[in-house]
């Protein structure tokens, strides 16, 4: 804590601190409807993403608050500035199938706990936002990782692109959410896949030319967009994060950027609007202005519906007693790497503790069996561990943006610290519908190990032939 400290300003943590304490006195207080609560966590949403714009380049923190915005925070916000009603029974999630009404003390308390991990990741954030990666560029290996990079390239996109073509035979929740097993192939495939971030994050950190930084991401986006079209968008929308975070890491940016980026945004989703108008209801009696209001109305229709996983944190506290976990599911990705129980199904229920899987037999037996669920969410999870201590929500927050500092200092320094760096960044953005241990399964813990033994052999190896060149 000391050594981040040093390196970024004491009094203004100190002041944002004393902000956060006063704040959450006033919130304990006075916060006991609705319509406040919907203030209050807009609030420090709003006061998070200005105070982000202290920090250099695209930032964690924008990339964390916008995830939440999304998943979330968007039905409050809107709901503030009367562009969105709460149903009745303040049922948020019933667009996702969800029909059990959450009583209004329920939701308040749930956007309180929000906020306050909320508060603990913008004061976590000033701590770490000087930060920079600790880049590598006199590697002489980089011919070689290209290559590598581009053969892993080509058989990672192959694999996308036979699961675009068998999607019409299998569909998508077998293909993605059970899994087709390929045996001794199918692992390696999923080894190969870990392999390839890892050359395109070692090439990129080790390169300060630009033009190679753009080529290395379209080529690296490219598998993704594959298996977009297959219907798992999320790994496209992650990923891309990560790129725009790195660029704004290692290059620098424009103030400029951002206006181009959010405009590039709205046209892109004005333009897909227009073109589901005029295909299924047609445009011709519709004004420019009409056709503005009713894809402002879309849009906002369109995020409120992605923000139904909001509900998850209020349905933790209701069904708070009727769980049958082993462990917390915030730790319910750790314990599972030892568990052999097939996911979707009753022995899974027992034996494994995903928030996701066993929110959705609750609610929904027959839809967990299907293979599907209703998500997750990290301050859901942390609610087992917490329950009403506020302040744990404030430390979890904090705790999480000092290990990305961490992280982020170190990733130029070995494929090991690169990948998981990679990990967490890619599950930090995704707080908001996941959960931060997700970045640990059989494949990414098999990865680590792998890498650690590699990173031990060659370090013995170079000790045995200092020893011999020692040697008369």
């Amino acid at each position: 804590m000391l050594y981040i400290l040093k390196r970024n300003s004491i009094l203004e943590t100190s002041a944002l601190f004393f902000l956060f304490v006063i704040s959450s006195i006033v919130s304990s207080i006075f916060i006991d409807s609705l319509p406040l609560a919907d203030f209050y966590i807009s609030f420090v949403w709003l006061f998070g993403l200005v105070y982000s714009f202290s920090g250099r380049g695209l930032n964690i923190l924008q990339f964390v608050l916008i995830s939440f915005f999304i998943f979330g925070l968007s039905i409050p916000f809107f709901s503030l500035i009367g562009l969105y009603d709460y149903p009745v029974g303040n049922l948020i999630a019933e667009r996702n199938h969800i029909y059990i009404p959450i009583p209004e003390s329920v939701l308040v308390e749930s956007y309180l706990y929000i906020s306050f991990f909320i508060w603990g990741c913008i004061i976590g954030f000033s701590t770490v936002k000087n930060i920079q990666i600790t880049r590598d560029i006199s590697s002489s290996n980089n011919a070689h990782l290209s290559l590598i990079f581009y053969l892993v390239f080509a058989i990672v996109t192959s694999e996308k692109l036979l699961m675009f073509l068998d999607l019409e035979q299998f569909g998508y929740i077998k293909l993605v959410h059970h899994t087709i097993s390929f045996g001794a192939s199918g692992a390696l495939i999923l080894i190969l896949n870990a392999v390839f971030v890892i050359l395109f994050l070692l090439l990129v950190i080790r390169s300060k030319d630009l033009k190679l930084f753009k080529r290395y991401a379209i080529i690296f986006l490219l598998p993704f967009v594959l298996l977009a079209l297959v219907g798992q968008r999320g790994m496209l929308f992650l990923n891309t994060i990560v790129v725009l975070f790195l660029y704004g890491q290692l290059f620098e940016i424009k103030r400029a950027f951002y206006i181009l980026l959010l405009l590039l945004a709205v046209l892109a989703f004005f333009s897909f609007h227009v073109i589901e108008i005029a295909r299924f209801h047609g445009y011709e009696n519709l004004s420019i202005v009409e056709l503005l209001l009713d894809t402002i109305h879309n849009l906002i229709d369109k995020i409120t519906f992605t923000a139904s996983n909001l509900s998850l944190v209020s349905y933790v506290i209701l069904f708070e007693g009727d769980f049958v976990n082993k462990v917390p599911f915030v730790f319910g990705y750790l314990d599972a790497i030892f568990s052999l129980s097939p996911n979707y199904s009753i022995e899974g229920i027992l034996n494994k503790s995903y928030l996701a899987q066993h929110m959705t037999y609750l609610i929904d037996e027959n839809r967990l069996f299907g293979g599907s669920t209703v998500g997750t969410n990290f301050v859901a999870e942390l609610y087992e561990v917490f329950g009403g201590f506020y302040a744990g929500y404030f430390v979890v927050g904090v705790f999480l943006f000092w290990i990305f500092g961490y992280l982020l200092k170190r990733s130029g320094q070995s494929s090991f610290y690169v990948y998981l760096f990679y990990l967490f960044l890619s599950n930090l953005i995704y707080l908001s519908r996941g959960s931060i241990f997700k970045m640990f399964n059989k494949v990414t813990v098999t990865v680590l190990i792998l890498i650690l033994c590699l990173i031990l052999v060659r370090f013995f190896l170079i000790k045995l032939r200092k020893k011999s060149e020692n040697c008369p």
